[in-house]
C-alpha cells in the first residue's frame, strides 16, 4: 500500500507556474530564432502536462497531438530515430494529463491504447491501476449519494403517506 500512495504522489507532482512560464519563454524564443523543432515541442509538452492549471495541460494536449499526427509525416524529426520511444511517451502524457484532470475514462483510454502498442510498459500498467483506483473511489462516492438521496425518497414518501393516512382517518 505504502508503494502505491508513494506513485500517487509522484503522480500527482505538479510543476510550479514559475517553472511552465520558463519553459513557454524558452520555447517562444527559439520560435523567434529558428523553426521550432519536435524535441522542443514534446519538452514543452512535458512540462504543460505537469502543470497546476488545465489551461497548460490542455496546451500540452495540443502539442501532444501534433506530435501523435505527425509521427505518419516523414519530416518528424524527433521520431526518425526513437519512433517508439516518443510514441509511447507522447501517449503516456495525454494519460497522465487527463489523471491529473481528473477525467479518469479518457485517461483510461489513452493508456489501453499504450499497452496497446507497448503491452509491458510498466508505468501504464502503475497508471491503470491508479486510475481503476480513482474509478472505483468515485463510483462508491456515487453510490453513496445514490443512496442517501434514495432514503431521503423513501424518508419524504413515508411522511406523505402519513399526512395522507392522517387525513383519511379524519374523514
Amino acid at each position: 500500500m505504502a508503494k502505491k500512495q508513494k506513485d500517487i504522489e509522484n503522480l500527482q507532482e505538479q510543476l510550479a507556474a514559475e517553472v511552465i512560464d520558463t519553459g513557454l519563454i524558452e520555447y517562444h524564443e527559439k520560435l523567434l530564432e529558428i523553426e521550432p523543432n519536435d524535441n522542443n515541442k514534446f519538452a514543452l509538452a512535458t512540462l504543460y502536462i505537469k502543470a497546476r492549471e488545465e489551461r497548460y495541460i490542455n496546451a500540452g494536449f495540443i502539442l501532444l497531438k501534433e506530435l501523435i499526427h505527425q509521427q505518419n509525416s516523414t519530416s518528424f524529426d524527433a521520431f526518425e530515430t526513437n519512433s517508439r520511444h516518443y510514441k509511447r511517451d507522447c501517449m503516456y502524457l495525454m494519460a497522465l494529463g487527463y489523471y491529473h484532470l481528473e477525467d479518469y475514462p479518457a485517461a483510461r483510454r489513452w493508456i489501453e491504447k499504450l499497452l496497446e502498442f507497448d503491452p509491458g510498459n510498466y508505468q501504464a500498467i502503475r497508471l491503470l491501476d491508479l486510475v481503476d483506483l480513482r474509478i472505483k473511489e468515485e463510483g462508491a462516492k456515487g453510490l453513496m449519494i445514490a443512496g442517501g438521496a434514495a432514503a431521503v425518497t423513501v424518508g419524504a414518501l413515508a411522511a406523505i403517506g402519513g399526512v395522507l393516512m392522517f387525513a383519511l382517518m379524519k374523514k
